[in-house]
């Protein structure tokens, strides 16, 4: 198990069309990065049950960036294979900061998603699918349910890639 390496794919985007928590936080759209930048990061622990399974899959998170930069109201959007990662992407997102870029002159409180891949390599590994397989999978369940809550069709949402 030593020999294993844990990936994860960390990637903000932020979500320009999905339901508001709360009515004063702005959506971006893909000038997420124009206002804020990450200062830390907490990787996620990998469920040792999931870990002695071999399991992969992805958890897909929404959450709100404060104008402090600690973010809050972090939810769970989607996880693939059936929410198993959901709980360890949702603790690690909670613990991250961020700053405002040069733009960001007045900050503001920002919804974005955040998806995390968990994925295994190295001895006793058969060969693992692609990142970004993992990756589309969270994406396309997230653009449903996102969908399903604000009545908008998944192609309404934004690019997936």
């Amino acid at each position: 198990m030593k020999n294993l390496l844990i990936t994860f794919l960390i990637g903000l985007v932020s979500a320009a069309s999905a339901a508001a928590p709360e009515d004063e936080v702005i959506y971006l759209g893909d000038h997420f990065r124009e206002y804020w930048e990450v200062k830390k990061t907490q990787r996620p622990v990998y469920p040792q049950n999931l870990l002695k399974e071999r399991a992969m899959g992805c958890a897909l998170v929404g959450f709100i960036i404060e104008t402090n930069g600690k973010v809050s109201t972090v939810e769970p959007l989607s996880a693939f294979p059936n929410g198993a990662f959901a709980t360890a992407a949702r603790n690690a997102v909670r613990k991250w900061r961020f700053k405002p870029t040069q733009a960001n002159t007045d900050p503001f409180p920002t919804y974005a998603l955040q998806n995390i891949v968990f994925r295994l390599e190295g001895a006793g590994i058969k060969k693992a699918p692609p990142t970004e397989e993992i990756n589309q999978i969270c994406w396309d369940a997230a653009q449903r349910r996102i969908a399903e809550r604000t009545g908008q069709a998944p192609s309404d949402l934004g690019a997936t890639d």
